[in-house]
């Protein structure tokens, strides 16, 4: 299992892919409608895209600030949380582990 690299190393990172393009990979992957990223609900669907869309923007070396910015989101704190949430669900889901793959190669 390949995880992103810490947060001192990806800082280094330059960024070869814009926020559009990890959404759009993300959206298509996961058959999600575009407006999922921006939407204000708490419905599964919405918030598992989300979720993976910040796991991978951050590690292709996005801040924080940044992806909240993407997403008309307000709080520094989701993207942290959808970190864990992703990790989590890779750790004990092999499909989710390979969609998430998926999603990276695509990239």
């Amino acid at each position: 299992m390949m995880r992103f690299k810490s947060v001192s190393q990806s800082k280094r990172i330059i960024r070869a892919k814009s926020l559009m393009e990890i959404a759009t990979a993300v959206t298509s992957t996961t058959k999600a409608p575009m407006k999922y990223l921006w939407e204000k609900t708490r419905r599964r669907e919405v918030a598992e895209t989300k979720q993976i869309f910040s796991f991978i923007a951050y590690g292709f070396g996005y801040t924080h600030k940044q992806i909240v910015a993407f997403l008309h989101q307000k709080e520094l704190s989701n993207v942290s949380h959808s970190k864990k949430q992703v990790q989590n669900q890779i750790d004990v889901d092999p499909k989710f582990s390979e969609m998430v793959e998926r999603i990276k190669k695509k990239l």
